[in-house]
């Protein structure tokens, strides 16, 4: 309930900071983890925050995976968001070691979390950011074809190491192993509270805790702004995405109490809806004109930024083929209430602050 206190891990990043955001604007008392005082300062600072006071507080946590990390930040604490999840690092490669680097922060990460809340006794549910990558198989996230729909129960099958050497592919593994320890970490203790999962897609849209340009280009937001940047790529890629204010409001309704515990939620904009008729379930598509795709975004970039283009700061020549994929994304609509917002505003949303960033850098430049 609103004025109750969450604890929010991964506040400095796309997603944590957009639901850290969402959570006080929603009236809830957040206690955010982070692993620096700078890290800290910098969240508490930032111009998107409006942070009323006694609103936002912090805990230091320098090491995620020291053996009760987070025992003492969980004391009193009503609901916990875990979104904080390792990410392929800048320069890491398939000669490093992915498991270590990947799958092994992640799932003690989120071991650690569901310990803490278990000793601590107040705690009544406990969020948890996943990934569609964890609801799909291998083959589909890599562009393969498939006519079958898939939902937010559906559970990846887990990939060995050495995870093809790739840091993409074991961030997928970390995803699917992490989902699974959890599963079986409440089957076996069987806590006071429960656990939701949130899978969203590829997500994209603004990200306050970036002022540089080189800094926009990062995340899954890269997937729309290489695109608008020129970069061509001739393999098919999975189009499937989502608007992170969408993902960051799954996480907090996800908190609300007609909300039933030790569910998933699969949040993308997906085209795909179920209607019932008779017995069965039909899935149809919402646009039959056009599928959105990923070049759709050369068009929109076109008619909202043409000065941009014109100029040549924003080349908007890219190119993708996009694979589809079929979602049911219902659950999330009828019990989060959650309309997903369009590909073209998310694009839009990155684009624009991308350009904000670039005239901020220029300034500075000329300084």
């Amino acid at each position: 309930m609103p004025n109750d206190l969450v604890l929010l891990t991964g506040a400095t990043g796309l997603v944590g900071f957009r639901t850290l955001r969402t959570a006080l604007e929603n009236g809830y008392r957040v206690r955010a983890v982070v692993r620096s005082t700078a890290k800290a300062d910098a969240v508490r600072t930032n111009k998107a925050s409006n942070v009323e006071p006694g609103q936002l507080d912090f805990v230091i946590v320098p090491d995620f995976l020291e053996a009760g990390a987070f025992d003492e930040a969980v004391r009193d604490v009503r609901y916990i968001v875990h979104v904080a999840s390792p990410v392929p690092k800048e320069g890491l490669t398939g000669a490093d070691d992915l498991d270590a680097e990947m799958i092994q922060p992640a799932v003690r990460g989120t071991l650690s979390i569901l310990e803490a809340a278990r000793k601590a006794g107040s705690v009544k549910r406990v969020v948890v950011t996943s990934s569609m990558v964890a609801t799909l198989p291998l083959a589909v996230l890599l562009g393969n074809p498939s006519t079958e729909v898939f939902g937010p129960d559906y559970r990846a099958e887990g990939i060995p190491a050495p995870y093809m050497r790739s840091p993409d592919v074991a961030y997928v593994a970390s995803k699917i192993a992490a989902l699974k320890s959890a599963g079986e970490w409440v089957a076996e203790n069987k806590p006071a509270f429960d656990v939701i999962h949130i899978h969203p897609s590829f997500v994209i849209g603004r990200d306050d805790m970036t002022a540089t340009s080189k800094g926009c280009i990062s995340s899954t937001n890269a997937l729309a702004l290489d695109l608008v940047l020129g970069k061509k790529e001739e393999l098919p890629r999975l189009f499937a995405t989502v608007h992170v204010d969408d993902v960051a409001l799954a996480h907090v309704r996800a908190l609300g109490e007609s909300v039933a515990g030790n569910q998933s939620f699969l949040v993308s904009d997906s085209e795909e809806e179920h209607v019932q008729v008779g017995s069965r379930i039909r899935f149809c598509v919402n646009s039959a004109d056009h599928q959105p795709q990923w070049n759709d975004a050369i068009t929109y970039v076109n008619q909202k930024f043409p000065t941009a283009v014109a100029k040549g700061i924003l080349p908007n020549d890219g190119s993708v083929p996009s694979a589809a994929v079929r979602m049911d994304t219902s659950k999330t609509k009828e019990v989060l209430g959650i309309h997903p917002k369009t590909f073209e505003e998310q694009v839009l949303s990155v684009v624009g602050h991308y350009l904000e960033v670039l005239e901020s850098e220029s300034k500075e430049l000329h300084e």
